[in-house]
């Protein structure tokens, strides 16, 4: 008579089968075609409101799939990627070095995420171009942003070398510092020797709120400063395969996206334990974005992804969950080989 498995083992064995279940929905769950996974995005975006697009390409094929595609979205900080690319095409070309260290006075200081400040009784610092890269990348500084793009000849430059890699449908105008006074509702930056931190939180503070709710929405339809995901997603794809910077340049920025300390709850949200996701994030206002490249498991390859959001009412954290759950169905689509077509049945030979 066969003796009965251990209670214990059997708990043990109903845990991983239930957690196994949660981290891979059931086929039927699964997009089969583009255009079921198109259907699942709409449906996705259906539960936010506003407005959503999202572009998904596998780098190592091209195969691409898309829903709003061709619509422009503001970056925010995701504008961050094309100038880190533009600063180490610099490298690549002599024009800077990693080890080069910029000076940066209280002028230069911004407001919003960054902790680059003045030591007391010092009216400036001296900080190395890497250390101002991992920054503005790994913790979306916008101080190192602008610090960056200032030293490769601001967002011209940017848009040049954009232009120069194919890519049409990505726009970079303005610095930190007058994209947030746009966003903000400032109507007049002062010289740019007083733009210390607390003169431009003091601007800031004084937009009255209606004024500042328009300048919020005038962002969302303002043309500067913005991404299609389609063109995102082909820079991703571009820079993943070497095409944009130098094989160091490309592992470093790499690293640095990979290690990026924003969004974990994004594109990274929803995926399996351990996927490798280089990514950078973009968050001002309504506007919630992600954006990356996902190494897919089993020798599947990588995919460039680019998520937008904007306009919607709901909470930080449900804009999040959705760009999770936008990732997640594409990371299904993709890591799953497409079935091949039943083989025809064989031909009956016809009687002599």
């Amino acid at each position: 008579m066969r003796r009965a498995r251990p209670a214990s083992l059997a708990a043990v064995a109903l845990l991983l089968v239930a957690g196994a279940a949660a981290a891979e929905p059931a086929a039927a769950d699964r997009a089969a075609t583009p255009a079921q996974l198109r259907s699942r995005w709409q449906h996705i975006a259906g539960e936010i409101g506003g407005k959503v697009g999202v572009a998904a390409v596998l780098v190592e094929t091209g195969e691409r799939v898309a829903v709003n595609g061709a619509a422009r979205f503001p970056m925010a900080s995701v504008y961050k990627f094309p100038i880190a690319l533009a600063v180490l095409d610099g490298v690549d070309r002599g024009g800077l070095r990693l080890a080069d260290s910029l000076a940066l006075l209280a002028r230069d200081l911004r407001p919003g995420a960054g902790a680059l400040k003045l030591p007391p009784g010092s009216d400036r610092i001296f900080v190395r171009v890497d250390r101002l890269l991992a920054l503005a990348v790994g913790e979306s500084d916008n101080t190192a942003s602008d610090a960056l793009l200032r030293s490769v000849g601001g967002p011209a430059a940017v848009m040049r070398r954009l232009r120069g890699l194919g890519i049409t449908g990505i726009d970079v105008s303005r610095f930190e510092v007058g994209l947030m006074a746009d966003w903000s509702g400032v109507a007049v930056l002062p010289p740019e020797p007083q733009w210390t931190r607390e003169r431009i939180d003091s601007l800031v503070a004084a937009v009255p709120p209606g004024r500042r709710q328009a300048a919020g929405r005038a962002y969302e339809t303002d043309p500067r400063d913005t991404a299609t995901p389609e063109a995102m997603a082909q820079l991703l794809a571009k820079f993943h395969l070497g095409g944009a910077l130098s094989p160091a340049g490309t592992a470093r920025l790499r690293r640095l996206m990979e290690d990026t300390a924003t969004g974990s709850g994004r594109i990274k949200g929803r995926l399996p334990a351990g996927t490798v996701v280089a990514h950078k994030t973009g968050t001002m206002g309504t506007v919630c974005n992600d954006v990356g490249v996902v190494t897919l498991p089993g020798g599947r390859g990588h995919l460039a992804l680019a998520v937008f959001l904007k306009g919607s009412a709901q909470p930080r954290a449900r804009l999040e969950w959705a760009i999770a759950e936008l990732a997640r169905a594409a990371y299904d689509y993709f890591a799953v080989p497409p079935t091949a077509p039943p083989a025809p049945p064989p031909r009956s030979s016809s009687p002599r």
